[in-house]
This record gives C-alpha cells, structure tokens and sequence, in this order.
C-alpha cells in the first residue's frame, strides 16, 4: 500500500497518477510476456488493455469534478481517494475500484477570488455547446459533428461564465490550460455515456461513492 499525504501543492495527485501508471504499465508486461514474442516491440502504454486503460481514464473524470486552482495549485484535489488495484496470480490486474469522499463541497458557491470552483464548470460552458464544429483546438469534426455536444441546451444553461454568480465572482482561467479542449478530453474518455452519467447521479444518495471495474 502506498499514502500520499502533504500539503496542497505537494504533488499527491501527480504522484498517485504515475504509481498508478506504473502499476498498469508492469501488470501489462507481465501479461504479455507469457504470450508475445521477443520479436514485438510494442510499447507497455501500447498494449493495455482494456481494464488497464479504464483505470487510467477515470483519472479526468474524477480530476474535473473534484479539482480546482487554488492559490497553491492549478490543480488541487477537493476530495480524499482511497485506490484499490486487484491482481490475479499471474501478476496482471484483476479489477479495481476507487473510492472518494470528504469533497469540498462548499467551494461550489464560495471561494477565494484569485481561486476557481470546480473544473468542470467550466469546461462544461466552453464545449458543452452546439457551436463546438471542430474547426479548432483540435478537435476531430467526425466527434463534434456527430454529437453536436447539446449539454447547454439541455441543462436549460444559455449564458457563460460572466453570466453566473457562483462563477464570476472568481478567477475564471488557468493560464496554459484550455477548458474546451478539457472537455473534448472527458467527451472521449466516456464521460457522455448514459452509464457515467447514472455514475454521478447514483453517487448523490450516499456519502462516500465508489467508482468500479
């Protein structure tokens, strides 16, 4: 077992995403050292699979509802996460599930000005609209073409940011970070599907949510 504890700014987050990684990277290599040959020269991040990748995705999911920029950290974690990896005899990953708890909730309607509120806020009214055509910032028009990204126009939400109280009385930026981009980010790691969104809905009924594989 591994704790990550320090103060904000400590880098607990960017150093639980690498032992994370790092699990994934060996269990990976493991696994398939039994049944590829020396010829293949794949990469470790090259040849996960599937359980592997879907722990390793839950990481920006979780990162834009429970982070935010404090005036210590562009990216502090709101919220206390307990991460359980399963392996099987043969060294590969078995399952894992992600517990977290403790979110700072009240930072939804204050915090400091030269602070942010939760990230997904915000990412949510720069690319949750129906003007995202994938003419910029990347983003490939065959994913904002075919789904069009309705969210503001679904969630009945018709301004921006300068248009909320609960967002602009704050800073509303990070410099160096895109938020349509963060959220074209969660559009392709699944957060859209129904199965996430009941996720999040079923995770308001109890105290302490659980996120499995």
């Amino acid at each position: 077992m591994t704790l990550h504890s320090g103060e904000s700014g400590a880098g607990k987050t960017e150093s639980t995403k690498k032992v994370i990684q790092y699990l994934a990277a060996i269990a990976t290599d493991v696994h398939y050292r039994i049944i590829l040959s020396p010829e293949n020269n794949q990469t470790s991040r090259g040849r996960l699979g599937l359980l592997e990748r879907q722990i390793l995705q839950a990481n920006p999911i979780l990162e834009a509802f429970g982070n935010a920029q404090t005036q210590r950290n562009n990216n502090s974690s709101r919220f206390g996460k307990f991460v359980r990896i399963m392996f099987s005899p043969d060294g590969s990953i078995a399952g894992a599930s992600i517990d977290w708890y403790l979110l700072e909730k009240s930072r939804v309607v204050y915090r400091n000005e030269s602070e942010r509120s939760f990230h997904v806020f915000y990412q949510l009214l720069s690319g949750g609209s129906d003007d995202l055509k994938g003419e910029s910032h990347n983003i490939p028009k065959r994913i904002a073409s075919s789904n069009k990204l309705l969210f503001l126009d679904e969630l009945l939400l018709k301004g921006g940011l300068a248009d909320y109280g609960f967002l602009n009385k704050s800073r509303r930026e990070i410099d160096g970070v895109n938020d349509k981009e963060e959220w074209y980010t969660l559009h392709v790691k699944g957060f859209l599907r129904t199965a996430s969104i009941a996720l999040l809905l079923d995770s308001e009924r109890s105290r302490n949510s659980r996120l499995r594989f």
